[in-house]
Parts: C-alpha cells; structure tokens; sequence
C-alpha cells in the first residue's frame, strides 16, 4: 500500500510527439523505461520509511475496516461518486482505477500484510 503516491508523468500533446523524429521519440520511450527501476526502489524505501514512522511509538494505529465499514464508507461516498461519475471523463478514470483493483491491499505493522 502507497499512503503517499506520486505521479511521475511526462506529458506531450499528440502533435508535439508527432513532430519528434522517430530518434527522439525513441529515446524518450527509452528515457521513461530507464526510470522506472529506480523510481521503484526509492517508492519502497519511502514505503519502509513511512511504515516504520506509522508503525513505530508516534501515536499512529493501524486499523483494519471490515466488510460491513467498507460497505458503510461506500454508501456514504456514493452521492460524491454520482456527482462527479456526470463527468464521462471521470467516469471513465474512475471505472479504470476500480478495474485495476485485483484484491484489498491490507497493510499491517509488524511487515506482515
């Protein structure tokens, strides 16, 4: 689990990538797979850091929701998703990010998930 996640984008209009020559369109794609193995490790390390600081005696708790408090947080939120979801745009994020959901991330102090 990620508390804090941060985007690392590089962003190009279509038509500004189109106007690169297929070299610099190459090593842009290269650039950006390059990146990803150190990105990675610093996310982990920040991870430990984070779990440690949570988990260590700084009055942080850890708590697990159970089904029936996911359900309720759900309800509770739904007229918020119904809101923005009249947004086709954000309603097709917002599909892609729940597709993306495989199994509840569970994270427990103690290194154990």
């Amino acid at each position: 689990m990620i508390f804090w996640p941060k985007a690392q984008t590089i962003v190009i209009n279509p038509r500004t990538f189109a106007a690169l020559s297929p070299g610099q369109r190459r090593i842009l794609r290269e650039a950006g797979l390059a990146a990803i193995g150190p990105e990675l490790k610093q996310l982990r390390r920040e991870q430990r850091l984070a779990m440690s600081l949570l988990c260590g005696d700084h009055g942080f708790r850890l708590v697990t929701a159970t089904p029936a408090d996911a359900a309720a947080l759900r309800r509770a939120t739904q007229p918020v998703y119904d809101r923005i979801e009249r947004n086709p745009f954000t309603k097709q994020w917002i599909a892609q990010i729940v597709r993306m959901r495989t199994e509840p991330d569970v994270t427990r102090c103690g290194g154990t998930k």
